[in-house]
């Protein structure tokens, strides 16, 4: 493909389908983006990782996370705002409507389109404060007063967040080769055990400064959000696991490279209906009905192979790090596959992982997570 206005026109197209994809769709659509990119710098020689957002939106990078941001946990007017909530993920202006039968205000947030959307404070899981106060801002999309009006931004206030987001998707889509070194980078060659959003784009975007890292070169903002938004791909949670002041903090801890291989071969297993499947969930009916019924007689005859030891792990990662109702625990997404055929439970949660570990005898041990049960051979 020649480089310039073809490549640009493809990169585009490519782009604007990825809009439309869920997050794991997206990685797909994203990796052809880089190559896409890559290619067309290799034919016109520009160098790999040059893309710069033509509208840089800059900021206070203290105001979205460290002791600043820990300590002002309050969601204001003005600010942009994700939203995650039952699976899905929304992005706008946040602001507070009145709810006249409640008489009070109540956190609303305006959305791409003009939508607004009441949604519980918690739901916020990144944010840029005072993102449309700014002068930049304001001589684009008018002055806003918050304080006497905190429930009607500008019209243009919508059109301006989609923009943004458009900008850091494109950032993401166009960088994600970049992106996917991140866990082996910081892992195996950092030995960093957690990361957080800013280290990741200053590692992506060559703006960690020198070998001393002192005054590096600060982020911009479509930056900072396009590394959220690889972070919290459902995809890439297997490798990233949001803290609960992920908000304030930006941090994320890296879960060791054998669980994410552990959990990667459960996931293939389970969409493949792999033997190994059939094989843990014919043993594990035995002790569920014996557990049930009282009667462990024929628990001594059933011994666990290597392969129902990984999926016992797995469950276990379930029931212990599954109580997050904001990101999509890929081990939760899964569990239902594999708990239903015993037709034993209903409602598949983490709690039905503790109730399942319990049934088959097995209990999680909180140092070094071993099977231990004397009646189960192992």
């Amino acid at each position: 493909m020649p480089a310039g206005r073809d490549s640009a026109s493809t990169i585009s197209q490519l782009y604007m389908e990825s809009r439309e994809m869920s997050n794991f769709g997206l990685k797909k659509v994203t990796k052809k983006i880089a190559k896409e990119k890559a290619t067309a710098d290799m034919e016109s020689g520009t160098a790999p990782y040059t893309y710069q957002s033509p509208v840089a939106i800059s900021g206070d990078i203290a105001d979205l996370f460290g002791p600043d941001s820990v300590q002002n946990r309050e969601v204001c007017p003005g600010d942009f705002v994700e939203i995650r909530r039952d699976g899905k993920t929304s992005y706008g202006i946040f602001i507070q409507d009145f709810d006249q039968s409640e008489n009070r205000l109540k956190s609303t947030t305006l959305t791409v389109g003009s939508k607004k959307i009441t949604h519980r404070t918690a739901d916020v899981v990144f944010r840029i404060p005072r993102h449309l106060l700014p002068d930049k801002i304001k001589a684009v999309v008018e002055d806003w007063d918050v304080e006497f009006n905190p429930a009607s931004p500008p019209i243009a206030a919508s059109k301006m967040v989609a923009m943004f987001v458009d900008e850091a998707m494109l950032l993401l889509g166009t960088f994600y080769s970049k992106f996917d070194t991140v866990y082996d980078t910081f892992w195996n060659d950092r030995k960093q055990k957690t990361i957080t959003t800013l280290q990741v784009a200053r590692f992506v975007f060559d703006k960690e400064g020198g070998t001393d890292h002192h005054h590096p070169e600060p982020s911009n903002l479509q930056e900072i959000y396009a590394s959220h938004l690889f972070l919290t791909q459902d995809v890439n949670l297997l490798k990233f696991n949001p803290s609960i002041a992920v908000r304030w903090t930006g941090e994320f801890a890296m879960r060791p490279p054998q669980d994410v291989l552990l959990t990667e071969t459960v996931i293939d297993w389970i969409r493949n209906s792999d033997p190994e499947i059939d094989c843990f969930v014919k043993k594990a009916k035995v002790l569920i009905e014996n557990s049930r019924q009282d009667d462990k007689s024929k628990w001594k005859k059933i011994t666990f192979t290597d392969s129902d030891r990984i999926l016992i792990e797995f469950v276990k990662e379930a029931a212990l790090n599954g109580y997050n109702d904001i990101f999509t625990q890929p081990h939760l997404t899964y569990l239902p596959k594999l708990l239903r055929p015993m037709e034993a439970y209903d409602d598949i949660d983490a709690g039905t992982a503790f109730k399942f570990l319990n049934e088959i005898g097995i209990w999680p041990n909180w140092h070094n997570m071993e099977i231990k049960r004397s009646g189960i051979s192992v």
